[in-house]
């Protein structure tokens, strides 16, 4: 018989008590949590990864049975049919531009969930005074030497004395600060110079003062709404100048621009100033009338369709004058002013040569080749405008009805177009994929955005454009293709 003293078993007892302890505090049923859960499709626990998805700077795939935490930038792949996400951070490159080239698996987003309904805009007080989103424009301290330049730039120009062709210059320069530019267009006497000057042809290889005026007008009334406010006052001085040599032939402004296009020492670089002065000139309403009145959208038409490389720059920037003015709302154009829906749904059917008029202006001019059959034939998308005149106000009118854009892998996305911008970036609601057997993955999306550069074509319904324009077109396009490969 053993025995054992009181001591040892309170000995014994102590031991244990860790023992017990420890099991007393372990959960059989407690689970890791889920910041640390782990997803193991094997028994290899290499392979396994965390059940929350765990963004970086960089796109990374999105595993099976992940959790995605709100917040993140999520793409999906329409090849494969994965989706991949990060940060939703503006990252260094980010920037996105017409010649960027994307590849067409990254250029199509999913738009999940439905539209937020916006509030009601709260109205302002009767007694609130008008709205104006230049402020107030703080003068250069009289001791700077900018302002002193400009004090005799101005007065040089208004005197046409021996020391223009400087002032012009410094002029041109200085008008990009919003108070010289904002000063030179409420000077009546300036303006009219610089337009006459604008107008006037070159003597010579040296003689750039037509351009330096171009660029003085261009500077100041580039993102300046107060210089667009004051030219508004005295608008008739731009569209019908009173200089001596304009006024004894009795020419207006377009007749003046058009006639001096023809002369030998009009050259690309004063053309592409001269739009450009044209397009500022153009937001103000007043004048944008007048110009119309003057038929200006034919003089565009020819300078557009002056041949030669040379011009593909003067090309894109009357592309661009007309979206800025006429044909993009979004850059502050007054849609509906030009063209009229029912001269481009009514044109002639005849726009060969060198026909010049409105019905003609959806006319793409294809390198040598000016045949154009009729004004829809501008359906055929192209992204860069460089030297083609992209006539898209027809994909306007197309909001809310069905087309079909191909995309540059073959993959065809019917829905109903919700909205399409200059370089055609395109929204779809209500898709279906064509030929949804081969894209199965792309079964259950129903709203997508498409970026312009991987768009092959769109496929306008019949009912609203001649379709059989876009497939001549497209025969065109494919046989010039086919040409530049041999």
């Amino acid at each position: 018989m053993v025995s054992v003293g009181t001591r040892s078993i309170l000995s014994l007892a102590w031991l244990s008590l860790p023992i017990f302890a420890r099991a007393f505090s372990m959960d059989p049923e407690a689970s890791p949590s889920a910041n640390t859960e782990l997803i193991c499709p094997t028994d290899n626990q290499a392979e396994c990864y965390p059940r929350i998805f765990q963004p970086t700077r960089d796109f990374q795939l999105i595993k099976p049975g992940q959790d995605i935490p709100p917040g993140l930038h999520v793409r999906l792949n329409i090849s494969s049919g994965l989706k991949e996400a990060r940060l939703n951070i503006p990252m260094e490159g980010d920037d996105v531009t017409l010649d960027l080239d994307i590849p067409t698996e990254q250029a199509m987003v999913v738009i999940e969930g439905a539209e937020v309904e916006t509030s009601e805009d709260l109205q302002p007080p009767s007694d609130a005074p008008a709205y104006s989103g230049h402020g107030k424009i703080q003068p250069p301290p009289p001791s700077s030497s900018d302002f002193e330049s400009f004090r005799t730039s101005l007065a040089s120009l208004k005197e046409q004395d021996i020391s223009l062709d400087s002032a012009l210059v410094s002029l041109s320069e200085l008008s990009h600060d919003i108070y010289y530019g904002s000063e030179l267009m409420a000077d009546e006497e300036a303006v009219s110079a610089l337009i006459c000057l604008m107008a006037m042809e070159s003597s010579g290889p040296g003689d750039e003062n037509d351009h330096s005026a171009s660029a003085a007008l261009s500077g100041s009334l580039q993102n300046n709404p107060t210089a667009i406010s004051s030219l508004s006052l005295f608008h008739d001085i731009v569209m019908k100048p009173t200089c001596p040599f304009l006024r004894e032939n009795g020419l207006s402004l377009i007749p003046a621009l058009q006639k001096k296009l023809s002369a030998s020492t009009t050259s690309p670089s004063s053309l592409k100033s001269q739009i450009s002065a044209l397009s500022g000139l153009l937001k103000s309403p007043e004048i944008q009338k007048s110009f119309l009145e003057q038929d200006g959208t034919s003089y565009l038409q020819s300078v557009f369709l002056k041949s030669g490389s040379q011009y593909d720059v003067v090309r894109k920037r009357i592309v661009q004058l007309l979206m800025d003015n006429f044909l993009d709302d979004s850059m502050g154009a007054r849609i509906g002013v030009w063209p009229k829906v029912d001269v481009i749904q009514k044109g002639e059917k005849d726009c060969n040569g060198d026909v010049i008029n409105d019905e003609c202006w959806a006319c793409i001019e294809r390198n040598q080749q000016n045949a154009c059959r009729a004004p829809g034939e501008a359906v055929d998308i192209y992204t860069q405008i460089s030297a083609k005149m992209l006539f898209f106000s027809f994909f306007k009118t197309l909001v809310d009805h069905e087309v079909t854009v191909e995309l540059k892998n073959d993959i065809q996305i019917k829905g109903i177009l919700k909205s399409v911008d200059q370089y055609l970036n395109i929204k779809l609601d209500d898709i279906q994929v064509v030929e949804e057997l081969k894209y199965p993955h792309l079964s259950s999306v129903k709203n997508v955005f498409i970026r312009g550069s991987v768009v092959r074509y769109v496929h306008l319904p019949g009912g609203v454009i001649d379709t059989a324009l876009l497939e001549d077109a497209t025969r065109r396009e494919a046989a010039q293709q086919a040409t530049k490969g041999k």
